[in-house]
């Protein structure tokens, strides 16, 4: 798949949307609150923007769903993003909310009408909470399911015939019901509400596909939740439908992180000295601020402990912030061409 089908729409906005002030909110389940994708697209920000000032909210929540249902094998009814949407956005005040759901909305089961309706019905609910706050919305297509992944293939053997399907005994063709959760996704496309779709599905199974014949020992995390060079892949279908260059994507996130796509080499992408600490410290920091939000906006934070919470991460993070924005400029400051990087074969840029 090329390039230019990672951003659905809209074309006409294909261009980064952020200005000045600009706070982004990110929400998802625990592939979101993992957040290295969220980390990478921030440090891409402050490297190739480095005078735009945007804060970036990561509010995922593990096990989190749009449509509210739950697999009956599930130890808890999984948490719905309606139950705290309204307080997020009136604590973060968003001007623009990134939503990521469907890995969980699925519950690992062949795809329904239960499960469509749900997922409908979630969205819309969704869009029209983010709507009333004043926010835009940029929808992103769930990731993708490895069915081969030793640890699904593992769970598959170990599970019981009779066994319902759920997390612990996926349905093997479960990224058929994704495709299925994406193409509703996809039907937004036209609503007002939603600024533009980024099908991160689509670009995923791509990467997946590439990273396999690049390595037959690839590994796809656990089969749901990607591994790190997966989390590049989303931030660089994330960035590229907010309008930035692939390739200036990919020579930044390289340059500053050394993390190269599975297609690339080091002769192509240069690395920074130091790029291994660089990214860890990008990690570090992001993990922090994130599990600060999401503690600021649990039901039983009292409304007076709020701006303390947050306070008190905005200090360490505004440290850490510094620290890493010095890393960046250095790793940036002898590559004068880094506006016009090196250009990859058969790219539709």
């Amino acid at each position: 798949m090329g390039v230019a089908a990672l951003m659905l729409h809209h074309p006409v906005q294909a261009r980064q949307p952020f200005i000045d002030g600009d706070c982004v909110l990110f929400l998802g389940d625990s592939i979101t609150q993992d957040g290295r994708y969220v980390d990478l697209v921030n440090a891409y920000l402050w490297a190739t923007y480095p005078d735009l000032h945007v804060t970036i909210i990561n509010a995922g929540l593990s096990s989190e769903t749009v449509s509210g249902i739950t697999e009956p094998i599930h130890p808890f009814p999984r948490p719905n993003v309606q139950d705290r949407l309204d307080r997020t956005l009136d604590i973060a005040k968003p001007d623009w909310v990134l939503v990521c759901y469907g890995m969980n909305d699925g519950i690992y089961h062949p795809v329904d009408q239960r499960i469509t309706d749900a997922y409908k019905q979630g969205m819309e609910r969704l869009l029209a909470s983010i709507h009333a706050s004043g926010a835009k919305a940029i929808l992103l297509t769930p990731p993708v399911f490895d069915a081969q992944s030793p640890a699904v293939i593992n769970a598959l053997k170990e599970a019981k015939a009779d066994d319902p399907y759920g997390y612990l005994k996926p349905y093997e063709k479960y990224d058929d019901t994704l495709v299925t959760l994406s193409n509703i996704v996809r039907t937004l496309e036209q609503d007002s509400r939603v600024d533009r779709i980024i099908d991160l599905h689509a670009s995923m199974d791509d990467f997946l596909k590439t990273s396999k014949q690049a390595d037959v020992n690839f590994v796809y995390g656990d089969g749901v939740h990607p591994p790190l060079p997966g989390h590049v892949a989303m931030a660089t279908t994330v960035l590229f439908g907010l309008g930035e260059p692939h390739d200036r994507i990919e020579t930044v996130l390289a340059r500053i992180t050394g993390l190269l796509p599975p297609d690339r080499s080091v002769d192509e992408l240069p690395i920074a000295e130091g790029a291994e600490e660089t990214r860890n410290l990008i990690f570090a920091r992001g993990g922090g601020m994130s599990a600060a939000f999401r503690k600021a906006i649990q039901p039983q934070t009292p409304a007076s402990h709020i701006d303390r919470v947050l306070n008190t991460a905005l200090i360490i993070g505004d440290s850490q912030e510094n620290v890493i924005k010095h890393r960046i400029a250095e790793a940036m400051s002898d590559v004068p061409e880094a506006a016009s990087p090196v250009p990859k074969v058969g790219n539709n840029q």
